[in-house]
This record gives C-alpha cells, structure tokens and sequence, in this order.
C-alpha cells in the first residue's frame, strides 16, 4: 500500500481514518480487517483481544464487532465498558488507537437484521454447546461430538441466534500516529458533545 502524505489537514487525516477502517471492513486483505480490543477485567486487570470490525457508522461514530453472548468479556465490558481499540498497518506505517465506551446488542432488532444477513459458516460459531471460556478436560473446539455433528442444522435454530451478540463503541477519540524517516507525525481527535470533532498536534 502507498505511503500516503503527510501534507493533509486534519480534516483530511480524519476522514482518511474512517475510510480505512471501512476498507478493512470490506477486504480481509486489508491491514485494518483485524484490530486489537483492549479492556479491563472485572478483577481489574488488563484483557487484550482481536477482533474483526464489522460495520462502522460515520454519522454516530460506531463500531461495531461480534462476540458469543456467553463469553466472559461481555460481562466484564458491562462492568466497565471503557475500550481502547488498535489498527496498524505494516506497509502505510500508520497506526491509530481509538478509545470509546462499549454496550453489548443482544436479541434485539439490531442483532436480528445482523444475523439474518449472515452466511451459514459465520453462524456457525454461535453453535457450540460449551460456552466460551469453560475450562475442558483436553483440547476443545467448544462443541460436544454430538453438536458438531448437527452444526449445520443448529444455525436455523433460537440456540444458535440467542448466542451471537455484538459489542458496539461509541468513539471518543483517535489518536493517529504516521511513521516516515523524514519525521512521524501524530495527531489527536476528540468528538464533542455536537458530533464535531477537534484536534491536537501531539509530538511523537
């Protein structure tokens, strides 16, 4: 991917930001189709996933991601929804951390219109029989040999739908920092309670 210029305005660089998150939405190729998802636990301690970005809001600064319902950081997200989310990209040298608050969608209209649009090979992550994070004898793709078995029936059912959820954050911030041997460059964007945006030259 080409280098992109350091000669942009702020509004520029935001707006370039938005666009390659969308891009990493849309290719697996990209570099920002995967991105690390930073919490705290509810023993306070720190938690670091990837996850895969799956539709962004420019308009209300959303991001939105999926999860198993049953996964333990859905319950330490609603204990402190604080989020810091991290792209990098390898060939551009740019990496941008976004902080923002996360809620978690289940069962709702929202999950609903997700689901029903997705393909029977993503559903079926939200098959298994044994919840994410159980502690197993041996190693475990999650499913008993029986659930494994019937996957691909479990899709079209309530169990399947009723696990899948989606962690959606609110951003606040983004704070992006260029990488160039003629001198990297790093700015900071903060949204306002009108939905602007301000910014803030940082030394890198």
């Amino acid at each position: 991917m080409k280098r992109q210029s350091t000669e942009k305005t702020p509004e520029e660089l935001l707006k370039q930001c938005w666009t390659l998150i969308k891009h990493g939405i849309q290719s697996r190729r990209s570099n920002y189709h995967s991105m690390s998802v930073h919490y705290i636990t509810s023993t306070n301690t720190p938690r670091s996933v990837i996850m895969i970005p799956r539709s962004f809001d420019e308009k209300e600064h959303t991001l939105r991601t999926h999860t198993d319902f049953r996964s333990p950081k859905v319950q330490h997200l609603k204990s402190n929804p604080n989020v810091s989310l991290l792209f990098w990209c390898r060939e551009q040298k740019t990496q941008m951390i976004l902080t923002g608050k996360a809620t978690i969608a289940h069962n709702n209209h929202l999950t609903k219109a997700t689901w029903d649009t997705m393909q029977n090979m993503s559903k079926v992550c939200y098959c298994a029989d044994i919840a994410p994070g159980t502690q197993t004898m041996s190693s475990s793709n999650g499913f008993s040999t029986e659930q494994w078995q019937n996957r691909k029936d479990i899709v079209d059912t309530e169990f399947a739908y009723n696990n899948f959820a989606m962690v959606c954050v609110k951003i606040a911030s983004v704070e992006r920092l260029d990488l160039s041997a003629s001198g990297h460059q790093k700015i900071i964007f903060r949204t306002t309670e009108h939905k602007d945006w301000t910014h803030e030259w940082i030394s890198p």
